[in-house]
C-alpha cells in the first residue's frame, strides 16, 4: 500500500507533508497578524479568535483545502449553556449531547470559566486536567484540584453539532501520529535571559509578546481549542505506536540508524524552512563567560571518547531527551506532560544533583506509576548518574560541567552546522514545521510500519492478549476497508494530508483512493532498472507445474504485462526566468530561484569562457559563448 503514497505521483505524500506543514504555520500567522492589525476592545478572547478565523476565510467553500478537517470547534453556529454558581452548585454540569473523543467524528465542545473576582472568561483544558467529558452520558466534571469554584462564577459550555470548515489545516498531533503536548504559557529559563513561552497542543514554543498584547491571549486559545478537540484513543495520543525516539539514536540507545542518517533526512526540511524565513543558521553569539554558548563539537565526550555536537541543547537532547532535565525531567521518559503523582515522587522542580531518588529511576527507564512501576527501554541511560546535568541547587549545567572530557579553550567558538540544534535550529525544531519533519522521517526510515499503522488511527489499537496492534482487531490492515477522509468522513490518518493537498489541483482523492485502494492485490512482479519493450523480453518460469518434466517454460506476451513507470521527483528546484547580457567585458547572468531565495547571480566574464560560483552551498557553472548560454546546478 505505502507504494502508492511514496511512488505514486497522484498521491505525493512527500509533498502533501510539506503542502500541509507550510499551510498550518501560514495560518497561524495569519490570524496572529490579523488580531495584532485589529482593535478589540470590549471582545472576549473566543470572539477575537472567531473573528479573526471568520476574516481570513472569508470566500472559502467546501472544495476548498481543509474545509473537512476536525482541527477546532469554530464559527458562530453553537449552542451555549451557562451555569451560575450558588453555595448547592457540584462540580458535574450537564451538556446537551454526549461526546466520543476517542475516535474521529465532527461533534466538539468548548468549556469557559469566568470567575466573579476578575470577570475575565478564559477557555478551560480538558482531557482530564480542567474538566473531563463523561463517556455514558452528556455530562462534564470540573477538576476541582484545579479549578475552585466560588458563588457567582460562571461556567458556559458552547456545543457544536459539527466542527468541520474551520480551515485549519491538521496538524500530526490532531490525529494521533505525533505526541501532544498541554498548552500553557510558561517562563522558560533555558535562554540566556528567562523568556515567557507558549506552548502548543504539538510541543511547538513560541515566544510570547508584551503582556497585554491581545495575540498572547488568542494564540493560547487557538492551542488549547486544538488540544481539546483532539479525538484519539486516550491511551495512544500522548504516546503513539511509531514516534521519533525509535529512529533518532541517542547517548545511551541505538537504532537502526546513525544521527548522521537522521540529520540528513531531517535537514531537507530544515534548510527548506531556513532559505524560505532567510535567516543565518551558521552565526555564533559567543560569550566568553558564559559555557551555555560555546560550541563544544571539538570537544571530547568524557563517557564514549568520541565528539559531542556543537550547541549545548543538541548535546543534552542526545544525553537526556529534553534541554531542561532540571525542571522537566519526566521527559527523559518520554512523557509530554507531568504526571499528576510526579511531585509526590520525586518534589517539585527544579530537581537538584542529590535527588537520588529521581535520577536513579531516570536512568534505569522507570516510569514510577502509582499502579506499579513501568520500564520504558529507549530511556534506560546506564551512566546517567556520572553525568547528572544539575548542580547541588537545581540549576542547570553546560555540558563543559556535565560531560566534556577533554578539549581544546582555542576551539568554542566557530560557526554553528545543520544537525548542531544551534539557536536557529532550535527556533525550527521549536516551531509547528518540526512535527510534519517528523513524519517524513518516520515515513522514510519505517516505511512499512508508517504507512501501515497511520493509515487509520481509529481503528488500529493495541491488543493486549496478542501483545500487538491490530486492525479492527484482524491482524492486518485490508486496504479495501479503509475509509478516507472528506467530503463528510471524519477520519485520523496521513491520507488526509493527501487528499487536501489534492483539493488544491481540484482532484477529489477522496473518491479516487478509495478507488485505488480497493483495486489493490498481489501480483508477481520483476523490477527493471531501464527501458525494455515486449519485443525484447523472453520470460520463462521454471516449472508449469510440480509434476512438470520440463526444464522451464517460455511465458507468452499475452501473460504478462510491461509497465513504464516514471518516478515521482525528489527535489526540485524552480527558477524565474535567466537574464543573459552581453557586456564590455562579455557578459552578465542574473536570475532568481523560488526554491532557493538567495539565488542572484550577476557574473561577467569574457565571451567564451565558463565561470562558476557558490549559490546557497551549490557550485553554479556558467557557460558564456554566443551560441550557448545556459546555467547548470550539479
Amino acid at each position: 500500500m505505502m507504494t502508492n503514497f511514496i511512488n505514486g505521483r497522484d498521491f505525493e505524500f512527500f509533498r502533501a507533508i510539506e503542502f500541509n506543514s507550510s499551510e498550518y504555520n501560514k495560518t497561524k500567522n495569519k490570524i496572529l497578524d490579523y488580531v495584532a492589525n485589529n482593535d478589540w476592545e470590549g471582545k472576549t478572547t473566543a470572539q477575537i479568535l472567531d473573528g479573526a478565523l471568520l476574516e481570513i476565510n472569508e470566500g472559502k467553500t467546501a472544495d476548498t483545502p481543509f474545509y473537512w478537517t476536525d482541527a477546532i470547534p469554530s464559527n458562530n453556529t453553537f449552542q451555549t449553556t451557562t451555569y451560575t454558581i450558588t453555595p448547592i452548585t457540584t462540580y458535574v454540569f450537564d451538556t446537551l449531547y454526549s461526546y466520543d473523543f476517542t475516535t474521529a467524528n465532527y461533534k466538539g465542545l468548548l468549556v469557559y470559566y469566568t470567575p466573579k473576582s476578575t470577570g475575565i472568561q478564559t477557555i478551560l483544558v480538558g482531557d482530564g486536567h480542567e474538566y473531563t467529558v463523561a463517556t455514558d452520558g452528556p455530562r462534564i466534571t470540573i477538576n476541582n484540584v484545579e479549578i475552585t469554584l466560588s458563588i457567582g462564577d460562571i461556567i458556559t459550555i458552547h456545543e457544536y453539532a459539527t466542527t468541520y470548515g474551520s480551515y485549519v489545516p491538521a496538524t500530526p498531533s490532531m490525529m494521533g501520529l505525533y505526541p501532544i503536548y498541554r498548552p500553557q504559557e510558561f517562563l522558560d529559563n533555558t535562554y540566556v535571559t528567562p523568556t515567557n513561552v507558549i506552548q502548543g497542543h504539538d510541543g511547538s514554543l513560541t515566544v510570547a509578546w508584551e503582556t497585554g498584547d491581545y495575540r498572547n491571549a488568542v494564540l493560547l486559545e487557538f492551542e488549547k481549542r486544538c488540544y481539546n478537540n483532539i479525538k484519539i484513543n486516550t491511551l495512544e495520543r500522548y504516546n503513539p505506536p511509531l514516534q521519533a525516539v525509535d529512529v533518532i539514536p541517542g547517548q545511551f540507545r541505538t537504532t537502526d540508524y546513525t544521527l548522521t542518517e537522521v540529520n540528513n533526512i531531517l535537514n531537507v526540511s530544515f534548510l527548506a524552512w531556513v532559505g524560505a524565513n532567510r535567516v543565518p543558521y551558521k552565526d555564533q553569539t559567543y560569550i566568553t563567560d558564559n559555557e551555555f554558548t560555546w560550541n563544544y563539537s571539538q570537544s571530547e565526550n568524557r563517557l564514549s571518547g568520541s565528539p559531542l555536537l556543537g550547541f549545548w541543547r543538541g548535546i543534552y537532547f542526545q544525553l537526556y531527551d529534553t534541554d531542561s532535565p532540571h525542571t522537566r525531567p519526566w521527559e527523559m521518559v518520554g512523557l509530554t506532560e507531568q504526571p499528576t503523582w510526579w511531585q509526590d515522587t520525586y518534589g517539585p522542580a527544579p530537581y537538584t544533583s542529590g535527588n537520588t531518588v529521581l535520577w536513579n529511576d531516570m536512568a534505569q527507564g522507570i516510569v514510577a506509576y502509582p499502579t506499579g512501576n513501568i520500564i520504558r527501554k529507549q530511556y534506560i541511560r546506564p551512566e546517567l548518574l556520572q553525568c547528572i546535568p544539575t548542580d547541588s541547587q537545581g540549576n542547570l549545567l553546560p555540558p563543559f560541567d556535565s560531560i566534556v572530557g577533554s578539549y581544546d579553550q582555542n576551539s568554542f567558538r566557530k560557526s554553528w552546522v545543520a544537525g548542531d540544534m544551534a539557536p536557529t535550529e532550535d527556533a525550527w525544531r521549536r516551531s509547528s514545521y518540526y512535527p510534519f519533519a517528523i513524519q517524513r522521517l518516520l515515513a522514510l526510515t519505517k516505511p512499512a510500519q508508517y504507512f501501515s499503522i497511520f493509515a487509520d488511527r481509529d481503528l488500529w489499537k493495541y491488543n493486549i492478549d496478542f501483545s500487538q496492534y491490530l486492525y479492527n482487531n484482524r491482524f492486518r490492515i485490508d486496504p479495501k476497508l479503509i475509509e478516507i477522509y472528506g467530503n463528510g468522513t471524519a477520519k485520523n490518518s496521513y491520507i488526509n494530508f493527501i487528499v487536501d493537498y489534492n483539493r488544491v489541483t481540484g482532484l477529489d482523492s477522496t473518491t479516487e483512493l478509495k478507488t485505488k485502494l480497493s483495486n489493490i492485490d498481489v501480483r508477481l512482479c520483476y523490477r527493471m532498472a531501464a527501458f525494455s519493450d515486449q519485443n525484447y523480453l523472453k520470460i520463462f518460469s521454471e516449472k508449469s507445474s510440480p509434476n512438470s518434466l520440463n526444464a522451464s517454460l517460455l511465458l507468452p506476451d499475452e501473460s504478462y504485462q510491461l509497465f513504464l513507470y516514471k518516478n515521482p521527483s525528489f527535489t526540485e528546484v524552480q527558477y524565474s526566468s535567466v537574464t543573459v547580457q552581453r557586456t564590455n567585458g562579455g557578459w552578465s547572468v542574473a536570475g532568481y530561484s523560488v526554491t532557493k531565495p538567495y539565488f542572484n547571480i550577476l557574473q561577467s566574464t569574457p565571451a567564451g569562457k565558463f565561470s562558476t560560483t557558490t549559490v546557497n552551498g551549490n557550485t553554479v557553472r556558467i557557460a558564456e559563448n554566443f551560441n550557448n548560454n545556459v546555467i547548470q546546478v550539479p
